[in-house]
C-alpha cells in the first residue's frame, strides 16, 4: 500500500493523507519519544492510513459533497483505533487496569478529543463525558 496506493489515490485522498502526517507529527512532539508512545504513533498512523485506503471512495464522496473534511476524516480513524485499543482487553493488565501501552492509547484518545474540542465538534463537557465513558469501560474489561 506505498507508493501505488499514493500514485492512484484522488486529490481528496491525498489531503487526508497529508493531514495524518501532520498529526503524527503532532503526536510526536505532544508524546515525546518514549518506546510505548513512538511505538503506539507508528501502529495508529499505520492502522488509520489502510482505514483511509480501504474506504477512499466513500471518504472521497464525503470530502467531495462536503459532508466532512479530511481533519475530521483522520479524527474519525484515530478516535475508532484509539478507543477500541483502550476498550479492547488486549491493553489490560488485569480487569480495570491499563498497561504502559494502554496508558499511551488513552492518553491518544484524549488527545483526540482535545482536537475534536478545538475543532469545535464537542464540547468540554461531552468530551469529559466520553472520556468517563471509556474509563467506566475499562473498569469492566481486561
Amino acid at each position: 500500500m506505498g507508493f501505488f496506493s499514493n500514485l492512484f489515490a484522488t486529490k481528496e485522498i491525498k489531503e487526508v493523507l497529508s493531514v495524518l502526517d501532520t498529526f503524527r507529527s503532532d503526536i510526536s512532539q505532544s508524546f515525546g519519544k518514549s518506546l510505548e508512545a513512538s511505538s503506539v504513533a507508528d501502529k495508529l498512523y499505520d492502522e488509520c492510513r489502510k482505514q483511509v485506503l480501504s474506504q477512499s471512495d466513500k471518504i472521497t464522496e464525503s470530502i467531495r459533497n462536503g459532508s466532512v473534511s479530511a481533519r475530521r476524516v483522520c479524527l474519525n480513524a484515530m478516535k475508532k483505533n484509539v478507543e477500541q485499543n483502550v476498550v479492547s482487553g488486549e491493553n489490560h493488565i488485569y480487569r480495570g487496569v491499563l498497561s504502559d501501552w494502554g496508558r499511551v492509547y488513552f492518553d491518544f484518545y484524549k488527545w483526540v478529543l482535545l482536537k475534536f474540542k478545538e475543532d469545535g465538534i464537542i464540547t468540554e463537557g461531552i468530551m469529559r463525558e466520553e472520556i468517563r465513558s471509556v474509563e467506566d469501560d475499562v473498569k469492566e474489561v481486561g
